[in-house]
């Protein structure tokens, strides 16, 4: 029996990140039984996600010592729907990643994805968020992660990016982050709208 089949998966990505065997429960019921599974390891992490409304299925989770870290929105809307903006500006302008960005990249979702579970975690904290940003986006560049990423480019060099997913109709946008000095000037519409326009197929857009 493997772990799929009783109600848990181990997260091989948030291991290497953080240093520890962490799973993702796929039955919040098979809690008990994961913890079991997983105190025969000296360090270890439990991820587990609750859907909206499901009250009891929070109380019983954290019962078993589980906490509320963050609260999670996913947005959606049919890709008809987004306002189209400018994608040209003087000071700046967009162009798909290329793999010489990697690192800027990686600094960038670093730097400013600041305030994610990891972040927030007071048992993790911000130099261990900041790590797992920077793999997640550098999985981009090993082909193990996202399907499109564009950056944005200013005389001083890559100031923003976009990373995307693509899966049937539905894109989603799985990163965006841009630098203080390009906020406010249409940077991030324009590489939401460049995605837009090189994907015309998708019918619908999920910001999470």
């Amino acid at each position: 029996m493997n772990e799929a089949s009783v109600g848990w998966m181990r997260d091989e990505f948030l291991g290497r990140c953080l240093e520890r065997p962490v799973w993702r429960l796929e039955d919040n019921s098979a809690a008990s039984l994961a913890i079991a599974a997983a105190r025969a390891e000296r360090d270890w992490m439990i991820d587990a996600r609750v859907p909206v409304g499901q009250i009891e299925a929070l109380a019983q989770l954290t019962a078993q010592g589980f906490r509320i870290i963050d609260t999670n929105v996913q947005l959606d809307c049919a890709v008809d729907a987004l306002t189209v903006v400018t994608t040209f500006s003087n000071d700046w302008h967009l162009r798909p990643a290329r793999a010489a960005d990697r690192g800027v990249v990686q600094e960038l979702a670093a730097r400013y994805l600041n305030t994610s579970r990891f972040h927030l975690d007071p048992r993790l904290g911000q130099p261990v968020g900041a790590r797992v940003k920077r793999e997640w986006v550098s999985n981009f560049f090993e082909a193990k992660r996202g399907d499109h990423m564009f950056v944005v480019e200013s005389h001083a060099g890559v100031c923003g990016f976009l990373l995307v997913l693509e899966r049937d109709s539905l894109g989603t946008i799985d990163l965006i982050a841009v630098e203080p000095q390009v906020r406010g000037t249409g940077a991030a519409g324009a590489l939401v709208d460049a995605w837009r326009t090189s994907s015309p197929h998708h019918a619908l857009v999920e910001c999470r």
